[in-house]
């Protein structure tokens, strides 16, 4: 089987290997048939990810298109056209980002998390994945 060829253009996109390989903007990797990519934003929140989170090479070609990092309000000066920006703020006890760009919060742990999104344009709708 033939293997995959890959490099990151998007400078906000970040990447993991099925063996814990790290792939960064501009970085040229080749993996062998089945080996999988999993990837994200590196900075979750503040860019909004847009496409498939895991590539598979599949005979020389990977499943699917690279999926790309688009700017959030803040980096837009808060254009109408840009999805909210998302922050959080751990007030106590202790929260991360996991490889997947996912937040994980510890039990009593208390965090604000703020949609930054102008009102007068409507009200965003939150949505979440409990994982426990």
């Amino acid at each position: 089987m033939r293997r995959c060829t890959i490099r990151l253009t998007d400078a906000e996109l970040i990447g993991v290997t099925d063996d814990g390989r790290t792939l960064t903007p501009d970085m040229e990797i080749s993996l062998p048939h089945d080996s999988e990519i999993h990837l994200r934003c590196v900075e979750p929140g503040l860019y909004k990810f847009i496409g498939n989170d895991t590539l598979i090479c599949d005979d020389g070609t990977w499943t699917d298109d690279l999926p790309y990092c688009v700017a959030t309000t803040m980096h837009r000066n808060f254009s109408m056209q840009a999805p909210p920006t998302i922050l959080y703020h751990v007030v106590s006890g202790d929260a991360g980002l996991t490889e997947n760009g996912s937040i994980v919060v510890f039990p009593g742990t208390i965090i604000n998390i703020d949609c930054i999104f102008q009102r007068q344009y409507g009200t965003p709708q939150w949505s979440w994945t409990p994982t426990h």
